[in-house]
């Protein structure tokens, strides 16, 4: 519900023009319009008289005002509440209701969206269509995360066989008294703004220490199944 006093909301936009065009009066009894109402400068709840529906942003939204040359008022389209909604006391498998038959990619779409319209319903068409477009961003995202686990996955097997290669070296013994020779000319100063990872010098591993497949690294890394 919108709300008269709020001149700055953004349910308020620029007055109709003059004429309404584009405009209906609002009838209780027409099934596809929806009420809007607003409240007036003493609070009141009042019904808008006229109506019209427009996509704002790519949102299904219904608009009302009073009459020619006032406030515009506005709010997300949505379907009424069925006069005798099914509850899950009533029904246990209601939280099973196919959903899937609005998916966009089915086979049977045009027998779904005929029947979508044969109910008359213009909220009920908003609906489907904002159900349809958050499924494609639903399944975009998971494709995305799958990717991002996928490569995560590559980027794991890829580091652990080289960490296998390195510790068959044993790189590790090998320069460990390197680090430790105090005669050795210190190290240049790194450049400025360049972050370096810092050595802890402490006593290292046993060689017989490290990952299961260090002892016998694969001459190519691992390949997931997914890739």
């Amino acid at each position: 519900m919108a709300d008269d006093s709020d001149a700055d909301s953004d349910q308020e936009n620029v007055n109709p023009d003059s004429s309404l065009q584009g405009w209906e009066a609002y009838d209780p009894t027409n099934n596809n319009h929806y009420p809007i109402y607003y409240t007036d400068e003493f609070g009141r709840e009042q019904l808008c008289c006229y109506i019209r529906y427009i996509l704002q942003n790519g949102i299904p939204t219904i608009q009302g005002c009073r009459a020619a040359n006032s406030p515009i008022y506005g709010d997300t389209l949505h379907p009424r509440p069925h006069p005798n909604p099914v509850r899950p006391q009533q029904n246990p498998e209601i939280n099973n209701m196919r959903f899937g038959m609005f998916d966009s990619r089915i086979k049977q779409r045009l027998l779904v969206d005929s029947a979508v319209a044969a109910l008359d319903d213009i909220g009920v068409t908003a609906e489907v269509a904002r159900y349809q477009a958050a499924m494609l961003e639903f399944r975009d995202a998971r494709c995305l995360i799958a990717e991002g686990e996928r490569k995560l996955l590559r980027a794991e097997e890829k580091k652990t066989a080289a960490e296998g290669y390195l510790f068959r070296a044993r790189v590790f013994t090998r320069i460990c008294h390197l680090i430790f020779d105090l005669s050795l000319p210190p190290s240049p100063e790194p450049a400025a703004n360049t972050a370096y990872p810092s050595i802890v010098t402490s006593e290292g591993p046993s060689d017989d220490w490290g990952h299961p497949t260090w002892t016998d690294p694969p001459s190519q890394p691992l390949h997931s199944p997914l890739t």
